[in-house]
C-alpha cells in the first residue's frame, strides 16, 4: 500500500504537477494550457529517459529529475496557483481524480489478464520497459520474435523512468501504465467542452467514460494504446483549433508536435498524421500570405523532425533503415502476402470492422472454451473492442441513431464549417485506420488505430444524452446497463476470479483437451506464473468484494451528481437546440 502511495506521488509530481508548471502562458483556456503542459512534461521525461539509455549512463541518473521538477514547480508557484483557482481547472482535475480512482479500482480486480484474443502484449511491453530501466541490450528479442524497432519507445521509456523511483516490480509497471493511460482524459475533456451545451454537467463526461467497456479494458491492460490516444487527441484538438477556429500558428505547431510524439508512442498514429496533413494542406491553400504560410510549413516540419529523429535516427544508426522501417508486424505481414491478398485483405478488414460479427459468418474458434460465462464474456469483449459502431457501446450507438433521426432536438453545438470538416475527415480516418493494419482480422480492427475516434465519439455522444426525449433516455439507460453488465462486470468478475482451476486445468472433451477459459486466458495466466509476476491486485491485497463495493459507491456518487444537475437545470430554450 505504501509503495502504491509513493508511486502516485511521483506520477502526480512529474506529470500533472510539472505539466502545470510548464503550461504555456499564451491565450488559452485553463484546460488547454494544462493539456499542453502535460504534453511538454511527458516529452521532457521521454527525452531524459531515452537520452540516458542511448548515452549508456546509469539509470540512477534519473533521480535528478524529481528535485529539478520540484524546483520548477516552486519557481512557477504563482502561475500554478492561478491555474488552481480557475473554476474549469478545479473541475477538470477533480473529475480526472475520480476517473483515476475508478480505473485503479478496476485494476485492483485483475488477478490475470483475459478477454478475447488479447495475450502476451502486456509482457512484451513490460520487457521493453526493462530494457530502458536496466540498460539491457537493444538487440534482444521480445516474446521470441519482436525486435526493439517493432514498436516505438516513448511510452516504455517514460514508464521505465517512473519505475526507477519505485521498487521496479511488475505491479509498479502496471500502475504507471494505467496512470499514463488515464491522461487521454484531458484532451477528451477539451472535445467535450467544445461541444457541450448549458444542460451538460462535467460529471456526465466522467460517467460516460467510466461505463464504456472499451475504456475500462484499455486503461487496465498494460499496453500503450491509450497513452498514444492522449497524443492523438491532443494533436487533433489543437489542429482543429488551428485550422477551424484560426486560433494561431502556435496551436498548429503544438498539434503536429503532439502527433509526432504519438508516432513515437505507437505507429497507429500514422493514419491520423496523414489525415491532418491533408486538412492542413487544404487550410494552407486557402491562405493569402504565401511566404508566411511557407515559413510556417518549414517551421512545423523542422521542429517535428527534431523530435522524430531522436528515435528514428538512433534506430536507423543502430539497426539500419531496413530493420527500422520493416520490423513492425504490419510491414512483415504485407511482405508475406500475395498481390491478390494485398487487395482482398483490406476490403475484408473494413467489412469486418464496420459490420458486427453477429451479422456475418466467421470463425469463432479463438474463444472456444468450457466456461459458458467466459464464452459470453469473450464474445461481447470482441464486439466492444473490435467493432467500430459498437465500440461506443450499444447505448452510444443508440444515441447516435436517435440524433440522426431527430437532429433538431438533439443538436450539439458544432458550427457548419466544422460539420463539413468531419464529413470527409471521419470516413478518411476510418478507412485508412483499418487498411494500414495488413494482417487479416475476422473480428475487426477498431482497437488498433481507431480508439481515439471512439473517444471523440463519446465526447460527442455525452452532450446529446440530456437532449434526448424521455422515452429515448430510458432506452439509453437500459442499453447502458447492458453495456456495463456484459462489457465491464462480467469481464472483471472473471479476471478477479481467475485461478489455476479455471484457467490451466485441461479437461478431456471428445478426445481433445480444452481449458475452462479460452486459450489466450490460459496463456496469460501461465505466463504470469512462469515469470513469478505479482500483479497490482496481488500487492495491494484488497479483497475483490471490497474493491467492487468501492467502485459501486464511487459510481453512485457520480450518478447522483449528474442527476442533481439534470433536475436542477431549467429546460433548454429553442435557442440551444
Amino acid at each position: 500500500m505504501f509503495t502504491t502511495f509513493t508511486d502516485l506521488i511521483f506520477f502526480a509530481m512529474l506529470a500533472p504537477g510539472l505539466g502545470a508548471a510548464l503550461a504555456p502562458d499564451w491565450s488559452l483556456k485553463a484546460g488547454e494550457r494544462l493539456c499542453l503542459g502535460i504534453a511538454s512534461a511527458l516529452t521532457i521525461l521521454y527525452l531524459s529517459a531515452f537520452g540516458i539509455f542511448v548515452a549508456g549512463l546509469n539509470p540512477e541518473s534519473l533521480w535528478c529529475l524529481p528535485p529539478a521538477a520540484l524546483i520548477v514547480i516552486a519557481w512557477k508557484r504563482k502561475k500554478i496557483g492561478a491555474l488552481a483557482r480557475d473554476a474549469e481547472m478545479q473541475s477538470l482535475l477533480g473529475h480526472w481524480g475520480v476517473f483515476v480512482l475508478w480505473t485503479l479500482g478496476l485494476l485492483a480486480l485483475v488477478v490475470s489478464y483475459s478477454g478475447g484474443g488479447w495475450a502476451g502484449d502486456w509482457l512484451e511491453h513490460y520487457q521493453r520497459t526493462l530494457v530502458f530501466m536496466q540498460q539491457e541490450s537493444p538487440h534482444r528479442h521480445f516474446m521470441g520474435s519482436y525486435t526493439l524497432t517493432s514498436r516505438p519507445p516513448m511510452a516504455n521509456a517514460i514508464t521505465a523512468l517512473f519505475m526507477e523511483f519505485s521498487p521496479g516490480q511488475f505491479s509498479d509497471y502496471q500502475l504507471f501504465t494505467t496512470l499514463l493511460s488515464t491522461l487521454f482524459f484531458f484532451p477528451g475533456w477539451l472535445f467535450y467542452q467544445r461541444w457541450k451545451g448549458p444542460r451538460c454537467t462535467d460529471a456526465l463526461w466522467v460517467v460516460v467514460l467510466m461505463l464504456n467497456p472499451l475504456v475500462a479494458q484499455n486503461t487496465t491492460f498494460a499496453w500503450t494504446k491509450l497513452t498514444c490516444t492522449f497524443w492523438i487527441l491532443s494533436g487533433s484538438y489543437f489542429l482543429l483549433r488551428g485550422v477551424m477556429d484560426e486560433f494561431g500558428q502556435r496551436a498548429r505547431i503544438a498539434g503536429f508536435l503532439c502527433l509526432t510524439a504519438g508516432l513515437l508512442t505507437h505507429y497507429s498514429t500514422g493514419p491520423w498524421i496523414l489525415a491532418w496533413l491533408i486538412a492542413y494542406a487544404i487550410w494552407c491553400l486557402r491562405q493569402s500570405g504565401l511566404l508566411r504560410t511557407v515559413r510556417e510549413v518549414f517551421l512545423i516540419g523542422g521542429v517535428c523532425a527534431v523530435l522524430a529523429i531522436t528515435w528514428f535516427g538512433w534506430a536507423a544508426h543502430t539497426f539500419g533503415w531496413t530493420d527500422t522501417g520493416t520490423s513492425n508486424s504490419a510491414a512483415q505481414e504485407w511482405h508475406q502476402q500475395t498481390p491478390r491478398e494485398h487487395w482482398i485483405t483490406p476490403i475484408n478488414n473494413i467489412v469486418n470492422t464496420i459490420i458486427p460479427h453477429p451479422f456475418r459468418d466467421m470463425n469463432k474458434d479463438l474463444i472456444y472454451q468450457l466456461s459458458q460465462g467466459g464464452w459470453i464474456r469473450d464474445y461481447f469483449f470482441n464486439i466492444y473492442q473490435t467493432n467500430l459502431p459498437l465500440a461506443a457501446g450499444f447505448s452510444g450507438l443508440f444515441v447516435i441513431v436517435c440524433t440522426l433521426l431527430r437532429p433538431p432536438a438533439t443538436k450539439v453545438f458544432i458550427s457548419r464549417p466544422e460539420i463539413q470538416f468531419w464529413r470527409w475527415f471521419l470516413p478518411f480516418i476510418i478507412v485508412t485506420g483499418i487498411v494500414v493494419s495488413t494482417p487479416a482480422e475476422g473480428w475487426g480492427l477498431t482497437h488498433i488505430c481507431l480508439q481515439p475516434l471512439v473517444i471523440i465519439g463519446l465526447a460527442w455522444i455525452a452532450p446529446c444524452v440530456p437532449r434526448l426525449p424521455p422515452v429515448a433516455r430510458t432506452g439509453f439507460l437500459l442499453l447502458l446497463i447492458w453495456d456495463v453488465g456484459a462489457g465491464i462486470v462480467l469481464p472483471f468478475v472473471i479476471e478477479a476470479g481467475t485461478t489455476h482451476a479455471n484457467a490451466l486445468d485441461a479437461l478431456p472433451v471428445q478426445g481433445f483437451e480444452v481449458t475452462r477459459l479460452n486459450l489466450t486466458a490460459m496463456i496469460n495466466y501461465g505466463v504470469k506464473n512462469a515469470h513469478g509476476l505479482k500483479f497490482f491486485s496481488d500487492t495491494l491485497g484488497i479483497p475483490a468484494p471490497l474493491a467492487a463495493t468501492f467502485l459501486l459507491a464511487l459510481l453512485a456518487l457520480m450518478i447522483v451528481h449528474v442527476r442533481h444537475h439534470a433536475t436542477g437545470t431549467p429546460p433548454a430554450s429553442h435557442a440551444d437546440t
